[in-house]
């Protein structure tokens, strides 16, 4: 029964182990999911959203096939479907993978009819990334706990954008339960066997032993005939045992005249006490061995046993016995080494780990569209504060958005042609370039328009209103801070680019709050809004104007001087004396470009306005009196001789930034002025 029921718990232990292996083998889920589109309709763009994401812990890989170049733009998703809008698209939304056992997952696109053709979105400002592809593309997506983004993809916008899409990821299913205890059960059940069969086996070996010394007793008792025997014609039959006998333990019955047996070279011998011939003891003389030295000791020692007179019996040396294996025996060891080794290869198999299948994660060779976005300084955007809002435009963003405006201004500078402005520049700030250019032109000698810089931004503010047109203020400057400048940024609709337009040069000792796009309470604000304020917007505007043209204006008092003032005051009152002096009358005057104001709410509560007057000089000469023009004035304004004597009119193009506080003085934090048009 030992036997068997060690049998039976190894075949049951390696039964348990190999259904533990098969749950993560053979019987396991798949060890990477794949789900592709299927049944899609052709249009312009294809949005793909984070609705592929279907493993939150890491990052899926993502596939995208197209016949022939085409482009990924990655963005917030409210940027792509603001710039989408009605247009024709496939939405991507998600992945199925409620599907039944043995089918793959699908992904989810729905398709959305519109405008067959629109413009080609690759060159908006509002993609984080851009990635031009050929024919296929596969990267990976990676969750962002800041923001909702999405890809666009389209080919120019009037082809069909790529629907191919499939996506793939590692099966994260948890193993089955029964893994660990199966395996843990298997194992216990192998010891029990393999110990049930090792006390078999012992047990085996001590009676094996017991019953071969029976045994040989046995033989000797009937086959214990020595050639001594035969000469003496001695009765040496004894009386037989049975096999059961033997295996039983009964003891060997003897007769009582009979002397106990020896067991000599593997039979059992009679000693004989009887006396034998001189023939036969002088036979038996002649057969003893050379050395005697064990007879003679035995001679002495048996003194009291035998006589002297009766002769030396013949003795034959007794030999050790020494079992051999029975057949029984040999057969149970051969199988007890078959069910070690067994156990051993299972026990290694089980040691090398099989566990499931893994996918390959390496990460594509080509660099991911998602790469050249730093996820770090996202992360930073969010608000602590308000953590469920996010920026309309990112740092990065914004940068790229400034280095676009600031090459385009550059070449336009270099080559003094307002038309290579357009696509970057709009309003007064191209209204301003467009005067410069044309006086550059006239005079080599007329200042330079200040470079827009992109090398250091030093404060930002942009509302969290995502609604168009979109706004950006900020201070940015070159290296050196020699080109420190207060700009003003337009979106006017999702698929038209950021705009200069408007722009001055930092005042020197001006002050403005540090500002950032992270902060979440910055507000457009109404021209007439005073609340919290010394002044509204308009109020500060109306105010400068008259203090610039009058020093003694009552709001002088309100307006906060700066050597750029001063300077204004003194051309003033120059141009007042110089002209006086020729009989000339000159005034000035200052209104205000409605279109150009724009008014926002700082973090801190006070406000930043920008923008735009017209200032006029007039210059009205008494009766037989001349106006002298420079040769600027007289070329602007078209005069035949640089004589004139009648009224001249000369306007100049004033662009302004106020900060407006809570309390205290009104400050020109920013100014700039061109001369624009003569009559």
């Amino acid at each position: 029964m030992k036997s068997l029921g060690g049998i039976g718990a190894i075949i049951l232990g390696v039964v348990a182990i190999l259904v533990a292996v098969g749950l993560q083998t053979i019987w396991a889920p798949p060890a990477e999911f794949n789900a592709t589109t299927s049944d899609t309709q052709e249009a312009p763009l294809t949005i793909v959203t984070e609705g592929i994401d279907v493993d939150p812990d890491d990052d899926i890989e993502y596939t995208v096939t197209g016949d022939g170049e085409f482009t990924l733009m990655y963005g917030q998703l409210r940027d792509i479907e603001a710039w989408v809008g009605d247009a024709a698209h496939n939405r991507i939304d998600g992945v199925n993978t409620d599907v039944p056992r043995g089918e793959d997952p699908t992904v989810e696109v729905t398709f959305v009819d519109g405008e067959t053709e629109v413009p080609n979105p690759v060159n908006s400002d509002l993609w984080l990334a851009t990635q031009e592809v050929t024919d296929e593309v596969t990267q990976r997506w990676t969750s962002s706990d800041a923001g909702e983004w999405a890809l666009l993809i389209a080919t120019d916008g009037t082809q069909p954008a790529p629907t191919d899409f499939s996506v793939s990821w590692v099966n994260m299913e948890p193993d089955s339960p029964w893994i660990t205890p199966l395996m843990i059960i298997g194992i216990i059940l192998i010891l029990i066997g393999i110990a049930l069969l090792i006390w078999r086996f012992i047990e085996f070996r001590r009676r094996a032993k017991q019953t071969s010394g029976r045994r040989a007793a046995v033989r000797g008792d009937y086959t214990g005939l020595t050639a001594a025997d035969v000469m003496a014609d001695t009765d040496t039959s004894q009386q037989t045992m049975t096999m059961q006998q033997v295996d039983a333990g009964e003891p060997v019955d003897t007769y009582d005249d009979e002397q106990p047996t020896e067991v000599v070279a593997g039979a059992a011998v009679a000693d004989m006490t009887q006396p034998v011939d001189d023939e036969d003891a002088d036979h038996a003389d002649e057969d003893k061995p050379a050395n005697t030295d064990d007879s003679e000791h035995r001679d002495d020692t048996d003194d009291d046993e035998f006589d002297d007179s009766s002769g030396a019996t013949d003795q034959t040396e007794a030999l050790p016995i020494q079992d051999e294996p029975t057949d029984d025996e040999t057969k149970d060891n051969g199988f007890l080494r078959r069910i070690v080794t067994s156990v051993a290869a299972l026990g290694l198999t089980a040691g090398l780990g099989i566990g499931p299948a893994q996918a390959d994660t390496a990460s594509p060779e080509a660099e991911d569209i998602e790469e050249q976005v730093d996820e770090d300084q996202i992360d930073e955007e969010v608000d602590p504060e308000e953590p469920e809002t996010f920026p309309v435009v990112v740092d990065s963003q914004f940068q790229q958005i400034l280095d676009s405006v600031s090459s385009t201004v550059a070449r336009g500078d270099e080559e003094l042609d307002a038309d290579l402005l357009t696509d970057r520049v709009d309003g007064q700030a191209l209204r301003v370039r467009e005067d410069s250019y044309r006086n550059n032109s006239i005079e080599e000698d007329y200042p330079d328009r200040v470079p827009i810089a992109s090398d250091e931004i030093l404060a930002t503010w942009m509302s969290r209103d995502d609604s168009f047109p979109r706004t950006i203020y900020a201070v940015t400057s070159d290296e050196e801070a020699t080109a420190t400048q207060l700009l003003v940024l337009r979106q006017e609709n999702a698929r038209s680019q950021y705009k200069l337009i408007s722009n001055a040069p930092f005042a020197p000792g001006a002050e403005v709050p540090a500002g950032s796009l992270t902060d979440h309470n910055v507000q457009a604000m109404p021209r007439d809004e005073s609340s919290d304020l010394v002044m509204s917007p308009d109020a500060a505007i109306e105010a400068l104007a008259d203090y610039l043209t009058d020093p003694e204006a009552e709001a002088a008092d309100r307006i906060a001087d700066n050597e750029w003032i001063d300077m204004i005051h003194d051309h003033q009152a120059e141009l007042v004396e110089t002209h006086g002096e020729h009989d000339t009358t000159a005034s000035v005057s200052r209104t205000v470009f409605e279109d150009s104001v724009n008014a926002v709410r700082l973090p801190d509560g006070s406000a930043l306005v920008f923008g735009a007057m017209n200032s006029l000089e007039s210059l009205t000469p008494e009766e037989g009196a001349t106006v002298s023009l420079n040769p600027l004035t007289q070329e602007i304004g078209e005069f035949a001789s640089a004589e004139v004597d009648e009224e001249v009119r000369i306007r100049y193009r004033e662009q302004f930034a106020l900060h407006i506080p809570a309390e205290g003085e009104v400050s020109l934090v920013g100014y700039e002025t061109v001369q624009s048009t003569v009559d």
